[in-house]
C-alpha cells in the first residue's frame, strides 16, 4: 500500500471516530435537553434568557403560561416583562436587575406580574448574568415560579395572627409554650403582666413558673400539669398567683399537649387569663345568696308564726261565731219578746208616747238580729272547709230566683240571663249565697219610679270564667268602688235602703275563697 492510500485510510478512520463522538455528543445533548425540559415542566417554573445588548428575551412557554398567555401571544422583548410589573414593584425590580449587572449582587426577588385577565400573580424570580472579558454583562438568564398561593396563605396567616393578637390583647389573654424536653418556658408580654413580673425577673423554666403560684394552690396545679402530660385529662385548672407586691390574683388556664410518634409528650402550648373579677363577683353572689337564704329562713319562721297565730285567731273566731249564734241571740230574743208583749198591752192606746219607744225597740232588735246573722254568715265563709264539687250555675240561679220571687214581684223586676251559665267546681252553698247577695242588691238599689232590670252573664276568657250582674240601678260613684266591699261600709242610711253593710263583703270573701276577684 502506497503512503498516500494509507494516509487516506487513517484520515477516514479518524473522521469516523470524530463522527461517532459527535453523534454521542448530540445524543447526550438531546437527552440532557429532554431531562431539562422534563425537569422544568415538572417544577412548573418558567425560563427566560435575556440578551442584554439587543434587549431580546426568550420566554419559555411555561413562563408565558404562568401569566395566562399562549406561546405566540407575548412578544420576546424586555419591555414585555417590564410593562407587566406591578406599579408598586417596578422601581424595586429594575433596581435589583441593575445591582446584579453592575455590582454582581445575587438576583433573587419577589414581585407581582400582571396576568392576562388583569389580575396580578406573585412571582419569585432568580437569575444569573454572564460578563465578557471587559466586565460588561452580555446575557442574563433565569427562572420564575408562581408563588401566588403561598403569598395568599401567608397573608391569611398574617391576618389570623393579627386577629389572634387583637383578641388575646383585648381579652387580656397570655400565651405560653413549654418545651418539656429542654425544660424551656416561653411567655408573651401579657403573661408577665398576669403574674406581676417582668421578663428580666423570670427564669424561663417550669420551676420559675411554680414560684409564682400561690403556695396553697401549687400542689393541685402541679398535679393537673402532670395529669395532662400523662394523657389522663385536659389541662384546664383554676389557681391563684402571688405577685411580688403581695397581691393575689385568680388565673384560669387551658393548654394542649403535643406528642411525638410514640405518644410521649414533647410540648405544652396554652393560655392564661385573669378571672379575679369573676371570682370576686362569685364570692359576692355567694355571700348575697347566704344572706338571702338567712332572710328567707327568718321570713319563713315569721310566716309560720303568723300562720299559727292565724289558726289561733280562726279558732277564736269560731268561738265568737258560736257565742253570736247562741249566747247573743237568746237575750236579744228576750228583748224582742218583751217588746212585743208591751206592744200588745198598749195596742189600744196608740196615742201613748211609750208606743214610739216600743216600736224603736222592736226595729232595733230586728236589725240587731239580722246583723248578727249576717256577721255569722260572713265569719263562716272563711271557716268552711273548701268543698269542690261540680255545680251547675243555672240550677243555682234558678233556686235563687225562686227564693227572691216575692221581691221580684213586689218591685216588678225583670231578671234575664245572657246565654247558658257554666258548670264549675265550687262550693254550692257559698255560690248560692253569692248569687243571692248580688241579685238582692240589684233588686234593692233602684229608683222608686223605675222597675229593676237585671241581667246575669258569664263568658270564658283567658282560662277563666267572668260572671257579670248588670242592672239599671242608682249607680255608684267611682271613689266608692273599693269601699263597698269592706265590712259594715254603707253608702246610704237604713231609712233609704235597708241592710247591714255585710252583703258585698261576704261576696268578696266567697269569690276570693274560690281563687277569684270581684269588682264593680
Amino acid at each position: 500500500m502506497d503512503p498516500q492510500t494509507a494516509e487516506l485510510k487513517r484520515l477516514n478512520a479518524l473522521l469516523r471516530e470524530k463522527l461517532e463522538a459527535l453523534e454521542h455528543t448530540e445524543a447526550a445533548l438531546r437527552e440532557s435537553q429532554e431531562r431539562y425540559a422534563l425537569a422544568m415542566q415538572a417544577s412548573r417554573d418558567g425560563l427566560w434568557d435575556w440578551t442584554i445588548l439587543t434587549d431580546e428575551v426568550y420566554y419559555s412557554p411555561q413562563f408565558k403560561a404562568i401569566l395566562g398567555y399562549q406561546d405566540d401571544e407575548m412578544e420576546n422583548q424586555f419591555s414585555a416583562f417590564a410593562s407587566r410589573l406591578h406599579p408598586d414593584d417596578y422601581d424595586r425590580v429594575l433596581a435589583a436587575v441593575h445591582d446584579h449587572i453592575e455590582h454582581r449582587i445575587p438576583y433573587d426577588i419577589e414581585y407581582r406580574l400582571r396576568h392576562k385577565q388583569g389580575t396580578y400573580r406573585w412571582i419569585n424570580a432568580r437569575g444569573q448574568a454572564i460578563w465578557d472579558e471587559t466586565g460588561r454583562a452580555i446575557r442574563m438568564a433565569g427562572s420564575i415560579s408562581d408563588i401566588t398561593q403561598r403569598k395568599q396563605t401567608e397573608a391569611q396567616i398574617h391576618e389570623m395572627t393579627q386577629r389572634l393578637a387583637l383578641a388575646t390583647n383585648s381579652a387580656k389573654i397570655g400565651v405560653w409554650d413549654l418545651d418539656l424536653v429542654e425544660d424551656r418556658l416561653i411567655w408573651d408580654d401579657r403573661m408577665y403582666e398576669l403574674y406581676g413580673i417582668t421578663a428580666e425577673t423570670f427564669g424561663g423554666a417550669y420551676e420559675a413558673w411554680k414560684q409564682g403560684v400561690y403556695p396553697d394552690d401549687l400542689p393541685a396545679a402541679h398535679a393537673d400539669i402532670q395529669a395532662a402530660i400523662a394523657g389522663e385529662r385536659e389541662f384546664h385548672p383554676e389557681f391563684r398567683v402571688l405577685w411580688p407586691d403581695g397581691q393575689v390574683r385568680f388565673i384560669e388556664a387551658h393548654a394542649i399537649t403535643l406528642r411525638d410518634e410514640t405518644g410521649k409528650a414533647q410540648r405544652m402550648i396554652g393560655v392564661n387569663w385573669d378571672i379575679t373579677e369573676r371570682k370576686q363577683s362569685e364570692e359576692a353572689l355567694r355571700q348575697l345568696n347566704a344572706r338571702l337564704e338567712t332572710k328567707v329562713q327568718e321570713r319563713t319562721q315569721e310566716l309560720e308564726k303568723r300562720a299559727h297565730e292565724l289558726e289561733l285567731s280562726n279558732a277564736e273566731l269560731q268561738q265568737f261565731a258560736y257565742v253570736v249564734s247562741h249566747d247573743l241571740q237568746q237575750p236579744l230574743q228576750g228583748i224582742f219578746g218583751f217588746a212585743k208583749i208591751l206592744a200588745h198591752i198598749y195596742r189600744n192606746r196608740p196615742d201613748e208616747p211609750v208606743n214610739n219607744y216600743i216600736n224603736q225597740i222592736i226595729n232595733a232588735s230586728q236589725y240587731m238580729s239580722q246583723l248578727i246573722q249576717d256577721l255569722l254568715t260572713y265569719a263562716k265563709v272563711g271557716q268552711t272547709e273548701k268543698v269542690c264539687e261540680l255545680t251547675d250555675c243555672n240550677q243555682i240561679l234558678k233556686q235563687v230566683l225562686t227564693d227572691l220571687q216575692p221581691s221580684i214581684n213586689e218591685n216588678h223586676a225583670v231578671v234575664t240571663t245572657n246565654g247558658k251559665l257554666p258548670t264549675l267546681c265550687a262550693n254550692e252553698t257559698q255560690l248560692m249565697q253569692l248569687f243571692q247577695n248580688l241579685l238582692s242588691n240589684a233588686l234593692k238599689y233602684h229608683p222608686p219610679e223605675q222597675p229593676p232590670h237585671v241581667q246575669v252573664s258569664a263568658k270564658h276568657q283567658e282560662n277563666e270564667w267572668c260572671f257579670g250582674v248588670h242592672d239599671n240601678g242608682i249607680g255608684i260613684q267611682s271613689k266608692y268602688f273599693d269601699q263597698i266591699f269592706q265590712i259594715f261600709q254603707r253608702l246610704h242610711t237604713k231609712d233609704e235602703y235597708p241592710g247591714t253593710g255585710i252583703g258585698l263583703a261576704t261576696c268578696k270573701k266567697i269569690v276570693e275563697n274560690h281563687g277569684g276577684r270581684i269588682w264593680v
